[in-house]
């Protein structure tokens, strides 16, 4: 891991450092994507989102969901194997947004 990740020490107490991945799940009739964010801390999901195409909303989705689930502290960060390089506009904007 790189980044602002790697430049502080493994959160010792949970909503700190959040993780997220994207995956699939076979279903009747085809699979789901499931992308999904983890307190890395707790390893327990505080954001989730299911679609059947994979792109920026579904990332926002779960994004959102832990957002509005957990409030996280200023501070925290989040991270996907993706990289910063590859995140969208939009996700970044939301990321820089001041918590109120």
């Amino acid at each position: 891991m790189g980044g602002a990740v790697s430049e502080r020490p493994f959160a010792s107490r949970g909503w700190w450092i959040w993780v997220g991945n994207i995956s699939y799940v076979p279903v009747i009739g085809g699979f789901v994507y499931v992308a999904i964010v983890l307190d890395a801390w707790s390893r327990r999901v505080v954001g989730y989102a299911l679609s059947r195409s994979i792109d920026v909303r579904l990332t926002l989705a779960a994004l959102g969901a832990a957002v509005t689930g957990r409030k996280p502290a200023p501070g925290c960060v989040h991270h996907s194997d993706r990289g910063s390089p590859n995140m969208p506009p939009r996700l970044t904007a939301m990321s820089s947004q001041p918590k109120g």
